[in-house]
């Protein structure tokens, strides 16, 4: 214990020590030392019993030798120290309470909040020093006439809005496949409330006046275009916010509410991207309105994992969101080079107009049905479950007006994200495995991915040790490189091409309890860190049993990413280094208890110029 509490190199790494140690000893450990004392006054109690051991260990040499005098001594200086320490814990024990007492009773919350709609008031949090406004209206309800519309404004209101209960999630099929189930690993709630009036978002700030000109991190959830709602349980955002940001969940339409697209649509105006449509309109809120709830609105960041990270990507292209956005993370998503290829995984208004068309057969509408007669299709019938979850998908479509052109063309323009902070990874190892059974094997498959030429030229069987005992690891690593070496020559690329535009690359390592391996989204109790939490409605039966060292990877986690949100750069003292990636090195970040960062690899050199060759990327440039 005396080396854990003495071997550390700033008062950051103190304090970060101190809760460790508090966490692992919980239980056991005498409770004034895991009690609400202050980090300086813990210490002060660590070191009173530090010299109270040196003392006994004296005392019991000097009795061996029989040295009465110095024995007496000791006694005495013993007794005193006793004395002493019982005295200062007694004292640090009120004063603590007094403190503590003192802070609950100053901490009121924000309160009423003046939007540009009408006024909005929040309620405490559960267990961290911050104001929460659930269900706050950015969009009018696309009910109605506003069915399969771009969004508009909320109807101003009278009063004080109560934002104290989560809006309903948008419309979604019933679907098992994707798990809505008490304590599945997506939906540990189960099947949420649902809505077309779902335009609503959620807001945590841990500020306490207008004035403070906090970072902004908006969240958009994942579950491709099709599932997933705002306040999952994972994304519950109180500690993420304690950590000095304000946190914006936001709930927007999905599948054919957000993304069905018919020839009676594009002749008024629009058709399909109604979700997109919805998240560009919540930025545009946020940068309106952010600074009543003590947010900078020049200091906004986008995040989003799976589904969310494409959403993300679309969002910092959009033409409606230039100026608005300082820093994205597309999380477990970003893909130029890829599974995404020249089109970023968008379709033609033709090609969505036919699966519009092919949907109307599926629910028994007559494909020339008016646009009146399509807005008053009772909901039911479109959510009937014999559609079949394919029907209910969702994919953006270039429109001309939210999407302009081909995701990849506008990351890979010149200056398109000049001063704009990057971050992108995976879970480890969520990409896959190669799955060879031999060393042999797996050399002949990297062999025909990438191509002779290439595997000769970085020497490939040389260069990467690959042998029986490290096969299994190998075949996943290996996959998951060659996603890493997409976002890699993307962030070379990218600060080749754009003026202060870091990026930061990670590979989240950390595996939940549950789990053998990580798994795709695993790494969001951690961002948020809000683990072994009792929500409303839920026990922690369910949970995974967490350890310590969960504990010490959600705090290093959420303070990566609230860090990035703040400055475009993730570091603070006291943590694990983070290099950044930029024209000359490209390093990513290996997220765990023990984080490192992996310079690039002959193998890495290899797909990226293997990606670089496919895709033309440096033929454009010329």
């Amino acid at each position: 214990m005396a080396l854990f509490v003495i071997c550390f190199h700033s008062k950051e790494d103190l304090d970060y020590k101190i809760r460790v140690f508090e966490e692992y000893f919980k239980g056991f450990s005498p409770a004034f030392i895991c009690s609400a004392f202050q980090p300086e006054k813990r210490f002060l109690i660590i070191c009173f019993l530090l010299c109270l051991a040196t003392n006994l260990i004296m005392y019991f040499i000097l009795r061996r030798r029989k040295n009465m005098k110095i024995f007496k001594l000791t006694a005495l200086l013993l007794a005193a120290f006793m004395g002493f320490s019982m005295v200062k814990t007694t004292s640090f024990a009120e004063e603590a309470k007094a403190e503590a007492a003192t802070e609950a009773e100053e901490f009121t919350g924000l309160g009423v909040v003046h939007t540009a709609f009408g006024d909005v008031e929040g309620i405490l949090g559960t267990r961290e020093k911050v104001t929460v406004f659930k269900g706050v209206p950015y969009a009018a309800p696309p009910v109605g006439d506003l069915r399969w519309a771009e969004p508009v404004d909320p109807e101003p209101w009278e009063g004080v809005l109560a934002c104290d209960t989560y809006a309903p999630a948008a419309m979604q099929p019933n679907y098992t496949i994707n798990s809505m189930v008490p304590g599945s690993n997506f939906y540990p709630a189960g099947r949420p409330p649902m809505s077309e009036d779902c335009l609503y978002l959620n807001i945590t700030t841990p500020a306490v006046s207008a004035d403070e000109k906090l970072p902004v991190m908006i969240w958009f959830h994942g579950g491709g275009l099709s599932h997933g709602y705002s306040w999952q349980v994972p994304f519950e955002g109180e500690d993420l916010a304690s950590e000095g940001v304000i946190v914006v969940t936001v709930g927007h339409r999905l599948n054919i509410m957000g993304y069905l697209c018919l020839p009676q649509l594009t002749a008024v105006g629009s058709c399909g991207n109604y979700g997109l449509m919805d998240c560009i309109k919540s930025v545009e809120w946020v940068y309106d309105n952010i600074a009543a709830f003590g947010g900078d609105p020049e200091k906004i960041m986008v995040f989003g994992q799976s589904g969310g990270g494409v959403k993300v990507a679309a969002a910092v292209a959009a033409p409606q969101t230039q100026g608005k956005i300082a820093a994205f993370a597309a999380q477990s998503a970003f893909s130029l080079f890829g599974g995404a290829g020249e089109d970023a995984g968008l379709t033609t208004l033709e090609q969505n107009e036919q699966a519009g068309l092919a949907f109307l057969d599926a629910i028994g509408v007559s494909r020339d049905a008016t646009l009146e007669e399509l807005r008053a299709i009772p909901i039911e019938k479109m959510y009937d479950p014999s559609i079949g979850y394919a029907n209910a998908s969702g994919v953006n479509v270039i429109d001309g007006k939210y999407v302009t052109q081909n995701y990849s063309d506008f990351f890979l323009g010149e200056g398109n994200l000049d001063g704009i902070a990057m971050m992108a990874g995976y879970v480890f190892p969520e990409r896959g495995t190669y799955g060879a059974e031999t060393p042999e094997e797996l050399y002949d498959m990297i062999r025909a991915e990438f191509g002779d030429e290439l595997f000769e030229k970085y020497d490939i069987a040389n260069t990467v040790p690959i042998t029986k005992s490290n096969l299994t690891y190998m075949n996943y690593k290996l996959k998951q490189d060659v996603s890493l070496d997409e976002i890699r020559l993307y962030a070379k690329v990218k600060a080749e091409r754009n003026e202060d535009s870091p990026s930061y690359i990670y590979s989240f390592g950390r595996v939940t309890p549950d789990k053998d391996l990580g798994w795709h989204s695993g790494e969001l109790w951690y961002l948020f860190n809000n683990m072994g939490y009792s929500f409303e409605g839920l026990d922690d039966s369910w949970q995974p049993k967490w350890e310590v060292y969960d504990y010490m990877v959600g705090d290093l986690t959420a303070a990566y990413w609230s860090n990035f949100a703040g400055t475009g750069d993730p570091n603070a003292p006291g943590l694990a280094f983070w290099p950044e990636a930029n024209a000359e090195e490209q390093p990513y970040q290996y997220i765990d208890v023990v984080s490192t960062s992996y310079d690039v690899t002959p193998f890495d050199e290899m797909v990226m110029e293997y990606y670089a060759n496919r895709y033309g990327i440096y033929e454009e440039a010329e």
